[in-house]
């Protein structure tokens, strides 16, 4: 092999170790740029508390929750599954549940509300009971 056929493959493979690194570089600032418009997890996860806190009383009590707090709850829910390996898994699951939740209190059938709550909190005690051990 000539030396400038060994060359250009020398340069061919400098290309494609760079090319390598550039997409993880890539994919490691995508990461970072998702994060860094997520508050910080365990802040998040005690204001959802709260919020999972009192919507599970209305629930209990008959009542109809407030609009705002609602709201709240649905954005931060869809925030937590934003956090990679934290339940990952169940994302999936509790999202839908989510929106089971909002499609009842969105149609105003408070009698399914209770039911609602429930379905939910038993998809997050399940994922809590395995990544709390």
């Amino acid at each position: 092999m000539s030396k400038l056929k060994k060359k250009i493959k020398a340069a061919k493979k400098k290309v494609k170790k760079a090319r390598r690194k550039l997409a993880k570089a890539q994919t490691r600032l995508a990461r970072l740029e998702t994060r860094a418009n997520l508050p910080p997890y365990a802040e998040l996860k005690q204001e959802m508390k709260g919020q999972w806190d009192a919507l599970k009383g209305f629930a209990a009590n008959g009542q109809q929750p407030d609009e705002q707090l609602l709201t709240a709850f649905y954005r931060n829910a869809q925030l937590i599954t934003q956090y990679r390996g934290k339940g990952d898994d169940h994302y999936a699951e509790f999202l839908a549940r989510i929106v089971s939740l909002e499609q009842v209190t969105g149609s105003g059938d408070w009698e399914k509300y209770p039911e609602a709550v429930a379905a939910v909190g038993s998809r997050v005690k399940g994922c809590h009971d395995i990544y709390k051990k």
